[in-house]
């Protein structure tokens, strides 16, 4: 039994260049893939999850900026070389209590650092 693809596709003639090849497969995929998937490669956080960690105003490993944004608010001190970095920090008392670290790659939290002053 064949299976039959519903979405579109691209599928070159033969004997096209490579090059052609590789750009229609990179155009299927991204179609494929659906609008949220081209424009990041953030791993998917359930909703649940999500309103949990906004709630507790906790980021973790997979957010979208906009998620920290709403999570931590908007940061103090944001670096982009050589890698996209943002600090926040914790006051209690008024005193510098901690130093949090958001670093991002593709758009993404990639890991998330906490330290003391």
């Amino acid at each position: 039994m064949k299976r039959r693809l519903r979405a579109p596709f691209f599928v070159p003639a033969r004997g096209e260049k490579p090059m052609v090849q590789a750009m229609a497969l990179i155009t299927t995929l991204l179609l494929l893939a659906g609008p949220e998937q081209a424009e990041g490669t953030c791993r998917f956080i359930n909703s649940t999850d999500l309103r949990r960690y906004l709630v507790r105003e906790q980021v973790v490993r997979g957010m979208t900026r906009e998620q920290v944004r709403r999570a931590f608010g908007n940061p103090p001190e944001t670096y982009i070389n050589p890698r996209e970095v943002w600090i926040y920090q914790t006051r209690y008392y008024g005193a510098l209590y901690e130093l949090t670290y958001v670093y991002f790659r593709d758009g993404c939290v990639e890991r998330v650092e906490y330290r003391k002053p």
